[in-house]
């Protein structure tokens, strides 16, 4: 089930446009979610491997949280 409910509902409550909100999932199923509610998804492998996450349609995948701080410089 992609629930892009949830992730919209966060948006609306933090008064912020789908298309401003970045996700970070590491599971296809929240990729999916993310991308459904019309915002940019970073995958961060945990439970899938990276490819399956790419295949799932994430914008980018980091592979650590140094990764994850550098994608933001």
């Amino acid at each position: 089930l992609f629930r892009s409910d949830l992730f919209l509902h966060a948006a609306d409550k933090m008064g912020v446009a789908p298309r401003n909100c970045l996700v970070i999932e590491d599971s296809v199923n929240g990729i999916v979610a993310g991308l459904k509610a019309g915002m940019k998804v970073i995958g961060f492998p945990g439970s899938f491997p990276e490819e399956e996450l790419v295949n799932a349609g994430a914008t980018d995948v980091v592979m650590g949280y140094q990764e994850l701080i550098n994608w933001f410089s």
